[in-house]
């Protein structure tokens, strides 16, 4: 198959995604799974359908490499609600292509990622090559809920848990551009929550331990010197251009005052659980322990070089939670990493007028396809 017709197929595939309403309220993720369940019966694909609770479809597509060992393409089907639909400038529940744009609810979360993956399955079934290790699809349900109906179902009923070497998944992949680099997002982890009683807040106690954590995310493998080098230029720049990740990103906590709470964001490798008692926790979301990715790093690396000698990776610890947790927490290597184009805006993820470039689709593609050939075969 031609590189422009496997382009178009996963442009088709994610046109005929978004034009399934799988908001998350709509509880009909399964209309989305049963389609890439007939697009896997098309190629010859192994899948099975899991529907634990009525419009909550997940897929699991194999493709059995001579060994058990497994890395997982991880994607969701559903997606945040519509939010104000009259101020978008198309209608978010269809797709609609305009100057070389595909918009709609999920173009880019994570719908987008999802035809990738079907893209790259589409070619390794072409290709003829039985790979070394097997290649599954997982694209699952609720992940906008919280993942308990979807991923979280999946590892407490199902083996697909078993044997996984690496996930590949969403959460990075965002470029950032600076002066003579063009770093681009990579997830190591993910920050833990812990909310408290907003009358318990104690914000000077906590403000005084709060800091730049580089050094401590560099010495556990969450940084590298990339990460540090870009946060160097966020302290150098005199501009005030809103930049997406800023500089208290990088602190050890991150904090969120809501009327009757607060909620507190820190990094996983630091902990502020010794100055709060049981009593004024209401809630402590953990996200897994960071795990050494230096060699899946320098695989994703070496091939962003091929695209471009500015391209660096951009370790970093994202604030949000994802499925992500659910892997992480069992030990399991994750990685978050869907490439997009230098120009294509990612302001409309939850928001409004969400869409993705076609370049943004044909550099995913190829890199993506090439970081799983040199990690599968």
């Amino acid at each position: 198959m031609s590189s422009k017709a496997i382009y178009d197929y996963i442009e088709d595939v994610l046109k005929d995604l978004i034009n399934i309403n799988t908001t998350k309220f709509s509880n009909n993720e399964t209309e989305a799974a049963k389609y890439l369940q007939e697009q896997c019966d098309l190629m010859g694909i192994e899948c099975t359908l899991y529907e634990p609770f009525r419009g909550k479809g997940s897929l699991v597509a194999t493709i059995k490499g001579w060994d058990k060992d497994s890395i997982i393409l991880y994607c969701h089907l559903d997606t945040e609600e519509f939010i104000d639909v009259d101020a978008w400038n198309f209608s978010p529940n269809q797709s609609t292509c305009y100057l070389n744009r595909i918009y709609g609810r999920g173009a880019i979360d994570c719908k987008g990622l999802a035809a990738v993956w079907m893209g790259v399955m589409k070619t390794i079934v072409q290709d003829g090559i039985i790979p070394q290790k097997t290649i599954k699809l997982i694209a699952v349900s609720d992940e906008e809920s919280g993942g308990e109906k979807g991923l979280g179902w999946l590892s407490d009923n199902t083996d697909h848990f078993k044997n996984i070497r690496l996930v590949l998944s969403e959460g990075g992949g965002f470029p950032l551009p600076t002066n003579d680099t063009i770093y681009f997002t990579v997830q190591t982890g993910e920050r833990e929550r812990i909310k408290i009683k907003k009358s318990d807040y104690n914000s000077n106690a906590l403000d005084n331990i709060n800091k730049i954590v580089i050094d401590e995310g560099i010495e556990v493998k969450a940084f590298n010197q990339n990460t540090k080098d870009y946060l160097s230029y966020l302290i150098s720049d005199n501009t005030s251009k809103k930049q997406r990740i800023d500089i208290k990103n990088f602190n050890n906590l991150i904090f969120d005052c809501q009327k009757e709470a607060t909620s507190i964001y820190q990094m996983p490798f630091v902990s502020i659980n010794s100055m709060l008692t049981e009593d004024e926790i209401i809630e402590h979301v953990k996200t897994g322990p960071i795990k050494d990715l230096s060699g899946y790093l320098e695989i994703i690396q070496t091939q962003l070089f091929k695209f471009n000698s500015k391209y660096r990776i951009l370790p970093f610890v994202t604030p949000g939670f994802s499925d992500n947790r659910y892997f992480r927490l069992k030990g399991i290597d994750t990685i978050g990493f869907f490439p997009l184009d230098v120009n294509n805006g990612v302001s409309g993820i939850h928001g409004i007028n969400e869409y993705i470039t076609s370049d943004s689709i044909e550099f995913s593609y190829e890199l993506l396809h090439q970081i799983v050939k040199n990690i599968a075969f």
